[in-house]
């Protein structure tokens, strides 16, 4: 997980939007590049007005994202705690349920007693070769 803080915002200022912009396409590439699920950025805008930067978020990164189909690769959300901020996250895994993770403890018993068994004959059948 990475974290950015873009201070010094001026309202209006282009050059303060293409600081944001690249910062945030750069993020996108790099957790892109590194292709782990579950990884991702915060850049805090603290000077930033947030339907300034949902509107920045919606047009510059939401939007292309679709258009280049990428919309389920990344999460982003404009959000505000103490500061308003980007969040990306690359490859979101859901979070497992009870029964998700139930049957995968049914399969992973399964296989083990699947072993067990083969494990069995193959010592059995050693044991009747000796005889």
């Amino acid at each position: 997980t990475r974290f950015h803080v873009l201070r010094d915002h001026s309202p209006g200022s282009i050059d303060d939007f293409d600081s944001l912009f690249k910062t945030v396409w750069s993020e996108l590439a790099l957790l892109s590049q590194l292709n782990e699920e579950s990884t991702g950025s915060l850049i805090v805008v603290p000077d930033y007005d947030l339907a300034d930067l949902r509107r920045f978020t919606d047009m510059n990164l939401l939007r292309p994202l679709e258009w280049l189909g990428l919309e389920n690769v990344f999460e982003i959300s404009s959000l505000e705690r103490e500061s308003p901020a980007i969040r990306l996250i690359h490859k979101l895994k859901d979070m497992p349920t009870d029964a998700y993770l139930e049957e995968i403890e049914e399969e992973a018993v399964a296989e083990y007693k699947a072993e067990k068994a083969e494990e069995e004959a193959a010592t059995k059948k050693d044991n009747e070769s000796k005889e």
